[in-house]
This record gives structure tokens, C-alpha cells and sequence, in this order.
């Protein structure tokens, strides 16, 4: 069978972890395939070394652009493939060849405020219709965005299909106190902390954290890291940290490396997620990986992804918030039996599974 993998998405954060994964697990798997990777040109030479039955094929029309409706479709043809993967909602309104379509989520519905260019919601809508109109074969990461479809869509229920992501297995605790002093050393990271790592968009509820942390004791834990954006770009959250006499006590680092991120997570008194909405939400897996205790927020997917393995909030409730993240610092047996729920929790995932039932689709398909 001949696969068109559009892959400009590779090096995204977000979509691009999952596609990035489930298309490294396909180059590792012995399968009887052609894959044939749509990439944006300047991504082509950072692209790892593939075996013999891919193709890397040049796209240059933008991600989100009206041109690649039209050069795509001409490309599925010239291939002559038998099967198209789109990764997210934008599928071409031409449609060439059979498509399964993977809809993450609907975030792009339900916070407006995240869209940056005028008319991007009409356009977001219309696509995830059309997409699910014209699809062959939908994916959702979740249960809850299965749900979330067929609250917004009349769709048919059986029709989806949910595909769990999953945990890099880089990811992991290290114990090496060189490895930690060296990395703290080189990012200026305190000994006593808890942690959160992502994008700071309005539905992390970033907000609602920094207000949690202020109502906790100085001496209970006396530094918030909030690694993986730059407050800088979010006046209003400088603006909060200020009011509240925080700037000496929140360290924001922006995007780390993966082994600073490692040393990051095994060394936090716990890993915060007070996330409003999730697809799927790795960050905290991420963080039961490397053995830390998870405090959650209750919300969208988050009960379905952590199961038992997380102490969880009202994310509208910064006294809620504020309430569960003392318990974990306070109690060292809640922290302790959540530790090993988590190392438990993460094993359920798999990428080489995940990347199975996608080739059970195809040849479905």
C-alpha cells in the first residue's frame, strides 16, 4: 500500500509530538508499506534518516494556507497513493484519494481567544466539518474528544476511532546528582520547587496557578518554575506576577532540551496541570515518567488520560488549587503512593501500539 503522510507538522509541539512519534514508530516496524512524507521545505534536512520505504516529498505550501487545497490533492494524484493521513483538521477541499483525518481536539472551537487572525474560528469550523464530511476514516487522541465531537457535530459514534499517545521514552528520573547539578547550574534553578511545563495560552489557566502559588506558605514550597513559553508574551501574567510580589519566586526558563526537562521533572516537589482543556495532555505523563507526584485539574481528559495516578482540582478554583498542591507537599504518603500510580499509569500507553491500530486502519481503509 502506498501512505501520503502530510508531515510539515513534524517539529510541532502539540500534533506534531504525536505525528512525530506514530510516524517514528512506522519506520521501526516491519511493515509491507510506502510511506511518501509531505515536508515544508525547510524542514527536510533536520529530518532523521529513514529506511528504504519512505519518501521525503517537498511541500511549500504553508501549513493553515489556501494553496495547499490545491497542491496536495495534485500530489496524492501524481503519487498515485492509495491512502492519505492528515494529522489535523485542515484536509484538502478537493479530495484525491481515501483519508483518514486525525482531529486532536477543538480547541480551536471552544477558546476563541487562542486564534490570532480574524475569521480563523469560521474557518476552524468549517474545515472540522468538511473533514469529518469527506473523511474516510476519523481519529480522535481521547475518549473526551470523541465526546466533544459528537456534542458540536452530528456525527456518527462508531464512526470515530480514539488512538492514545504516549511517553518518549527518553523521558526518565535521573539520579545522577552531577547530571542535575550541571543542568540547574547551566538554567539557575532552585533545590525547592514545584513545576509546570507547556504553552501559557488562556486555556492552561496559568492565571488561576500563579494565584494558587501566592496563597501557598513561602516556607511550603518557595519557587513556581513555569518552563516551556516566555511570560514575556503574556503581559497580563506579568502583570499578576507583579501585583502579587511574586518576580523573585516564579522562574520562567522558556523551552528547555529533553535532558533539561528530565532533570526538571525529577527533582519537583510536584508537577502542576491546571489545564482547562486537553486533547490528550502529555505533560503530566511526562512528568509520572520521571516519578513526580501530579496535582490535575479535573477537567476534559485529564481524569480519563491519569486515571487514579493524580491528585485532582477544580481548575476554576484557585482555593481548590491551592488546597490540593499543600496536600502534596504536606503529606509524604499521598505523595509516595501517587509516585507509584503514576509509574504504573504511563506503562498503559504505548506508541508502538498506537502506531499499530493506525496500520490496521489503513488497511481497513
Amino acid at each position: 500500500m502506498k501512505i501520503c503522510i502530510d508531515a510539515r507538522k513534524y517539529f510541532d509541539y502539540g500534533i506534531g509530538t504525536y505525528l512525530r512519534n506514530i510516524i517514528d514508530q512506522f519506520a521501526k516496524i516491519n511493515n509491507p508499506h510506502q510511506f511518501f512524507l509531505l515536508a515544508a521545505p525547510g524542514d527536510i534536512k533536520n529530518l532523521p534518516k529513514f529506511p528504504g520505504n519512505f519518501s521525503v516529498i517537498k511541500e511549500s505550501a504553508g501549513k493553515y494556507s489556501l494553496r495547499e487545497h490545491l497542491t496536495i490533492p495534485a500530489k496524492l494524484r501524481k503519487l498515485n497513493v492509495d491512502l492519505y493521513h492528515s494529522p489535523h483538521y485542515v484536509v484538502p477541499l478537493v479530495k484525491a484519494k481515501p483519508t483518514l483525518t486525525v482531529i486532536s481536539d477543538l480547541i480551536h472551537l471552544r477558546f476563541k481567544a487562542n486564534l490570532k487572525r480574524a475569521g480563523a474560528y469560521n474557518y476552524a469550523k468549517f474545515m472540522i466539518k468538511h473533514a469529518l464530511k469527506s473523511s474516510d476514516c476519523i481519529v480522535t487522541i481521547s475518549e473526551w474528544t470523541k465526546s466533544d465531537i459528537l456534542q458540536l457535530y452530528n456525527f456518527p459514534k462508531s464512526d470515530i476511532n480514539v488512538i492514545y499517545g504516549a511517553v518518549d521514552d527518553r523521558f526518565q528520573k535521573i539520579i545522577d546528582d552531577k547530571i542535575l547539578r550541571a543542568v540547574f547550574e547551566k538554567v539557575d534553578i532552585p533545590d525547592q520547587y514545584i513545576l509546570y511545563t507547556g504553552a501559557f495560552k488562556e486555556h492552561k489557566n496559568i492565571a488561576r496557578l500563579i494565584q494558587a502559588f501566592s496563597r501557598l506558605k513561602r516556607k511550603q514550597c518557595p519557587f513556581l518554575i513555569l518552563a516551556g513559553d516566555r511570560l514575556e508574551k503574556y503581559k497580563h501574567l506579568q502583570a499578576l506576577i507583579n501585583e502579587l510580589d511574586l518576580q523573585k519566586n516564579i522562574i520562567n526558563p522558556g523551552w528547555l532540551n529533553l535532558e533539561e526537562f528530565n532533570a526538571l521533572y525529577s527533582s519537583a516537589a510536584a508537577f502542576i496541570f491546571p489545564s482547562l482543556y486537553e486533547g490528550f495532555g502529555l505533560s503530566p505523563l511526562e512528568a509520572m515518567k520521571c516519578r513526580t507526584p501530579v496535582v490535575s485539574s479535573d477537567a476534559a481528559c485529564m481524569p480519563e488520560i491519569l486515571g487514579e495516578a493524580a491528585l485532582y482540582f477544580d481548575p476554576y478554583s484557585v482555593e481548590d488549587m491551592a488546597a490540593k498542591i499543600g496536600d502534596i507537599l504536606r503529606d509524604d504518603k499521598l505523595r509516595g503512593g501517587l509516585i507509584e500510580e503514576g509509574a504504573a499509569q504511563v506503562q498503559k500507553y504505548s506508541w508502538r501500539r498506537s502506531a499499530n491500530k493506525f496500520l490496521e486502519l489503513y488497511e481497513n481503509i
